[in-house]
């Protein structure tokens, strides 16, 4: 009888750990290759859109059945962008809120958010998505409502030191926050929700790309010495000013200088009668566009950047090793980007130089000094790739499914 009871249980056993093994499996894999649904939103700026991007690629890397549905706004960068990338995109109507409320402006901005949280609702009711992920962008705010309103898991993503206005919001009906930065986790202490340092997530693009394919692409010989100068996914006209003060004069004193510049739409029709005043010797060695869908590849082929201080930018240079002057916008939204150079400065991987004092004198005098100080842009280098957390997308999303309980 006691044999006859212990073989019983031993098949019991055996046959419950078959069953836990087969739905931990099911669970882990069969499900999110399946039937695995995220919606990603969030938008109007680079710094919004490319973290959504990595998320998307990362996800269709580790689930190629999974599907990606990204919900932006009508009036950003996303409109351009996320359909180039190859992905599905719904516009809100959503639009940004003006400092004061009470104006017509701030009136059409209330009107416009409660039509978007609505559209929100029947988005996700009808894609039915198992988590929600937002990337930051005021479109973000209407649709973490809907996700709360119809119990979807929903995860924030912060992208820099201080959190913006829509996720300061959100946060009360996430289930988790993730944070670029971990300077950021004490502004959420306050909320239910668990708080991960994640780091930036970036596109594929950037972690497949090595400095010497991207400076074969580029056709840059061993010697030159490549220097990018952007201002995020708008440019930046103190930036462009900076560099055209002294550009003839740089690139005459520094003969293995090329200089990669992204000027934004607003400062493209300044960029071609610059061009034009340059002596055709110098014209060659002066690479300026408006927008680069290839920023990857200048970025990992640049010696040097001089940027804003976006936490996408930072990341993208992080990532690539890239020593950095960084020059904060002055007006972002409780002055994130001066906090985001500052957390990086203080990490050895860049200079900060204050928006008022970036000119050409300031420009020329640096990027000399540190073109020729290899200790130090190697010291910068160092430190960069030590801050870097090139698995960040991936890392996101095991806490989005964590809170789907997918795995």
């Amino acid at each position: 009888m006691v044999t006859h009871w212990c073989a019983r249980s031993s098949v019991w056993v055996c046959c419950s750990t078959y069953l836990a093994t087969a739905t931990s499996y099911w669970r882990r894999w069969v499900v999110p290759t399946a039937t695995l649904k995220v919606a990603v939103a969030g938008g109007g700026t680079g710094g919004h859109i490319y973290p959504a991007i990595a998320l998307a690629q990362a996800l269709l890397r580790r689930h190629p059945a999974a599907r990606t549905l990204f919900i932006g706004t009508q009036r950003g960068r996303e409109a351009s962008i996320v359909p180039r990338m190859g992905y599905q995109l719904i516009q809100l109507t959503a639009r940004p809120f003006p400092r004061f409320i009470m104006t017509p402006a701030g009136v059409l901005a209330l009107v416009a958010t409660g039509v978007a949280g609505l559209q929100a609702l029947h988005v996700l009711k009808k894609f039915n998505p198992h988590v929600v992920i937002t990337t930051g962008g005021y479109i973000s705010a209407c649709v973490a409502w809907a996700a709360h309103r119809l119990g979807i898991p929903l995860v924030l993503f912060e992208a820099n030191t201080i959190p913006g206005r829509a996720n300061r919001r959100s946060a009360k009906w996430a289930s988790a926050i993730c944070v670029a930065f971990p300077e950021a986790m004490s502004s959420f202490a306050g909320t239910q929700a668990q708080v991960v340092h994640t780091g930036m997530p970036v596109r594929e693009e950037m972690r497949r790309l090595n400095r010497e394919s991207a400076r074969r692409e580029l056709g840059l010989s061993s010697d030159a010495f490549a220097l990018l100068v952007f201002g995020g996914s708008q440019g930046a006209q103190r930036l462009n000013r900076a560099l055209w003060e002294t550009l003839p004069k740089i690139l005459n004193d520094e003969p293995q200088l090329h200089i990669y510049h992204i000027c934004g739409e607003h400062g493209w029709k300044d960029a071609q009668v610059i061009m034009d005043e340059l002596p055709l010797t110098l014209r060659d060695r002066y690479h300026v566009q408006s927008y680069a869908h290839d920023l990857p590849v200048r970025i990992h082929a640049a010696d040097l950047a001089v940027a804003r201080a976006g936490s996408g930018s930072i990341a993208e240079l992080l990532i690539a090793g890239v020593p950095s002057i960084l020059v904060p916008y002055p007006y972002a939204t409780y002055n994130h980007q001066q906090h985001n150079a500052r957390a990086i400065a203080q990490a050895g991987a860049a200079i900060v130089v204050p928006n008022e004092r970036l000119n050409g004198d300031a420009m020329y005098a640096l990027t000399r000094e540190l073109m020729h100080d290899v200790e130090r842009r190697t010291s910068m280098r160092d430190s960069a790739l030590k801050c870097a957390i090139p698995d960040a997308a991936d890392r996101l999303l095991d806490v989005a499914f964590e809170v789907a309980k997918l795995i």
